[in-house]
């Protein structure tokens, strides 16, 4: 493992698999077929006969959290590149993360400032999410669909889908 590798994990993993616990929850009861990829994700894809599967997410393909992946019984390469890209976007919120709490930190210089720079570096990438989501609907678009996030992410599928792989 490279030395960049090895510091992209140290700032990324913390609030990765915070964000990853959910996933990891769904992994232990519904899922199977894990791994870790190498572009810092932990991949599992539901049981095809799963309740939380047949239930609640026939309609779905997959689902990012934090360093976790999710994807619907026999995923597809399509699919799971559109997840590596939140992927992507959690590494970089986490970065962005730890350098605002670092900054917080540095100007706190109190006990409190401690917690604020960890809430900074752990919570940025759920918040910047949600937020997105938030200025979506004000603009009258779905959370979802409207989210830049998810507009980037299908954007980056889109020409992933286009391009010819040499």
């Amino acid at each position: 493992m490279s030395w960049r590798r090895f510091l992209l994990y140290v700032i990324y993993l913390p609030p990765g698999l915070i964000h990853g616990l959910p996933g990891f929850l769904l992994l232990l009861l519904f899922g199977h077929r894990f791994h870790w990829d190498k572009r810092g994700a932990f991949v599992f894809e539901l049981r095809a006969d799963s309740w939380f599967y047949n239930r609640f997410y026939k309609g779905w393909g997959g689902t990012t959290f934090g360093a976790v992946v999710m994807g619907r019984p026999g995923v597809s390469v399509s699919v799971l590149f559109h997840e590596f890209v939140h992927v992507e976007q959690v590494q970089a919120a986490s970065l962005l993360g730890l350098v605002l709490g670092a900054a917080a930190l540095a100007l706190g210089f109190s006990f409190l400032s401690l917690w604020y720079a960890l809430a900074i570096w752990l919570l940025l990438p759920s918040l910047q999410y949600v937020a997105a989501g938030t200025v979506a609907v004000l603009r009258g678009e779905s959370f979802y669909r409207g989210n830049s996030f998810e507009e980037s992410a299908y954007a980056q599928q889109d020409v992933e889908r286009q391009e010819p792989h040499t």
